[in-house]
C-alpha cells in the first residue's frame, strides 16, 4: 500500500507541475477549472488516505483492494476530465491517463483473476469520462458526433486496452515468480510450503523441517519498511519467552527460534490441524454446555500457568483459541498468539508499551482496556467469557458496527444472559459463571483464571454428582 501511495503522489505532483506550466500559457480560459479538478482531487485523495491510516492493520483484503483500485481510477477520472477541457480526444492528458495505468501495473503484482477486473476500472475510467462529458462540453459533444474525431477515441482506447492486457498478465507473472521464490526459501532447516494466516505483526506458514522430515508451523516477523524495528522484535522475542515458559499442554507447543542470515527472525512451532473458536461457533454453534465447560476449562488453565508466571494474554478472542480432536473424539484445545502479551519483568521496557497504545482487538476488548486502563489478568477472564458466551449463543456478548460503537456499548450496554439471548434455557450456574467473567468492573470477575478453572472444575462436579445421585435414586 505503501509503493501505491507514494505512486499516487508523485504522479499528483508531476502533473501539477506540468499544468503550472503550460495550463496557464495554452488553456488560459481552463486554468481555474483545471485548478479546481486538481484541488479535489487532492483532497480526495488526501481523504482516503486519512481513512485508510485509521483503519490500519484491521483493513480486509477486499478493502486493501478497493483502496488500491479507487487510487488509481480517481486520477485517471480526474486526467480524463481535465482532457475533456484541453482538446477532448487531442488532450495531452491522455497521455497522463495512460502513465497512470502503467505505473499501476508496475507497482501492483496480483494473480490475473484479480488483476483483471482491478485494473478495469482505471482504464474504463477514460472512455467512461469522456462519454459523461460530452453531455456537458459542447466541444467534447462534437468531436464524438465526428467519425474521425470519435476514431481517434478508439484508438486511444484500444491502446489502454492493450496495456491492460499486457499488463494483466505481467502482473500476475510477476506475483506468481515472486511466490514461488519466497515459498522456496530456506530459513535455517526449515522449507517454506505455503502461507497459512497473518496477524498483526507476522505471518505463520506451514514449513517442512528437513532434519525431523515432519511438518511444522513457522512464524515469521514482517519485514517490510517501518516493520523490523527495535520494539518489534523485543516485542517478537517476548512472545517465544512467553510460550516456552509455558510448558502447558492448551498452550502450542515451540520447538525452535531463530533468525536468518538474511535477517528474517522466526519460530517453529508444532502444526494444529482442527478450528479456531470462530470456525466451530459458525460450524456448530449453539453449542451445548457441557462441552463449552470442557472448551473454556481448557483455555482457562492455560491462561492459569500463564498468570501463575505473570504472563496476561490481553487478546483472548475465538480466533486466538484452537481445537484439535483427538482420535478417540476428544476435544483438546490450544491458546494461540502471545504477540502482545504482557510479562511481568523488572525491566520498566518490559512491557513494550507505550503510552497511549492500546493493544488487541478492539471488537473483543475488556471495559478496562477500551478506556486505556491497565489490563490484567481479568481482562483474560472477560475474555474467556466472552468466547463461552459465543459458543452457547453463537452470538458475541456486545454486538456492535465497529470498534468507535463497541467501545460505547461496552461501557454502558447490559449484556443479556445467555439463556435470554438464546431464548432457551441453559445451567444456571453456568450461566453466572459466564455473566460475572462479563462484569463490567474487574473486581467483580473471576481474580485470574485459576479462580475461573475451580469455578467451572466445580461446576462439572456438581453436574456429575447430580446424576449419580439421580442413577442412585432411580435404582
Amino acid at each position: 500500500m505503501r509503493r501505491v501511495v507514494l505512486a499516487a503522489v508523485v504522479l499528483w505532483v508531476l502533473v501539477t507541475a506540468t499544468d503550472a506550466l503550460t495550463a496557464g500559457r495554452f488553456w488560459p480560459e481552463r486554468a481555474s477549472e483545471l485548478v479546481m479538478l486538481r484541488v479535489v482531487s487532492a483532497m480526495l485523495g488526501i481523504a482516503t488516505w486519512v481513512y485508510l491510516r485509521a483503519r490500519g492493520p484491521a483493513m480486509s483484503v477486499v478493502e486493501l483492494r478497493a483502496a488500491t483500485t479507487f487510487f488509481f481510477t480517481m486520477p485517471c477520472a480526474f486526467l480524463s476530465a481535465m482532457a475533456a477541457l484541453t482538446g477532448g480526444v487531442y488532450s495531452p492528458y491522455y497521455g497522463g491517463v495512460f502513465a497512470v495505468v502503467a505505473i499501476r501495473g508496475a507497482t501492483v503484482h496480483e494473480p490475473w483473476q484479480t488483476g483483471a477486473w482491478t485494473l478495469a476500472f482505471p482504464t474504463l475510467a477514460y472512455p467512461v469520462t469522456m462519454w459523461i462529458w460530452s453531455f456537458i462540453e459542447p466541444d467534447v459533444a462534437a468531436q464524438l458526433a465526428d467519425p474521425r474525431t470519435s476514431a481517434m477515441l478508439g484508438f486511444n482506447t484500444m491502446n489502454l486496452v492493450f496495456a491492460y492486457g499486457g499488463l494483466v498478465v505481467a502482473g500476475h507473472w510477476l506475483w506468481e515468480l515472486r511466490r514461488q521464490v519466497f515459498a522456496a526459501r530456506v530459513l535455517g532447516r526449515y522449507r517454506l510450503v505455503r502461507k497459512l494466516g497473518a496477524g498483526g505483526m507476522g505471518e505463520v506458514w506451514l514449513a517442512r523441517d528437513a532434519a525431523l522430515r515432519r511438518d511444522v508451523a513457522l512464524k515469521i516477523l514482517r519485514v517490510g519498511r517501518g516493520q523490523l524495528t527495535p520494539h518489534s522484535v523485543a516485542r517478537f522475542e517476548r512472545e517465544v519467552r512467553a510460550l516456552v515458559d509455558l510448558s502447558h499442554p492448551n498452550v502450542v507447543r515451540v520447538f525452535d527460534y531463530g533468525v536468518s542470515e538474511d535477517g528474517i527472525w522466526y519460530y517453529v512451532m508444532e502444526q494444529l490441524h482442527g478450528d479456531t473458536l470462530v470456525e466451530l461457533a459458525a460450524r456448530e454453534a449453539p453449542i451445548g454446555a457441557a462441552r463449552v465447560v470442557d472448551l473454556v476449562a481448557q483455555a482457562a488453565s492455560a491462561l492459569g500457568e500463564a498468570h501463575r508466571r505473570g504472563i496476561v494474554h490481553r487478546d483472548i478472542k475465538p480466533a486466538n483459541v484452537f481445537v484439535t480432536v483427538t482420535p478417540e473424539g476428544r476435544d483438546v484445545v490450544k491458546v494461540l498468539d502471545f504477540g502482545i502479551a504482557k510479562v511481568d519483568e523488572p525491566s520498566s521496557e518490559a512491557s513494550l508499551t507505550s503510552t497511549g497504545v492500546v493493544l488487541g482487538t478492539p471488537s473483543w476488548f475488556a471495559p478496562e482496556s477500551v478506556t486505556g486502563a491497565p489490563a490484567g489478568p481479568p481482562a483474560d477472564v472477560w475474555g474467556l467469557g466472552a468466547v463461552a458466551y459465543l459458543l452457547l449463543t453463537g452470538h458475541r456478548p456486545i454486538e456492535a458496527n465497529g470498534a468507535l460503537e463497541y467501545a460505547s456499548a461496552v461501557l454502558q450496554r447490559a449484556i443479556p444472559r445467555p439463556s435470554e439471548h438464546l431464548g432457551a434455557p441453559m445451567p444456571r450456574e453456568l450461566e453466572d459463571i459466564v455473566m460475572r467473567c462479563l462484569a463490567r468492573d474487574p473486581s467483580d470477575r473471576f481474580s485470574d483464571a485459576e479462580e475461573l478453572v475451580r469455578a467451572l472444575d466445580a461446576l462439572r462436579l456438581h453436574e456429575t454428582t447430580s446424576v449419580s445421585d439421580a442413577v442412585s435414586a432411580s435404582v
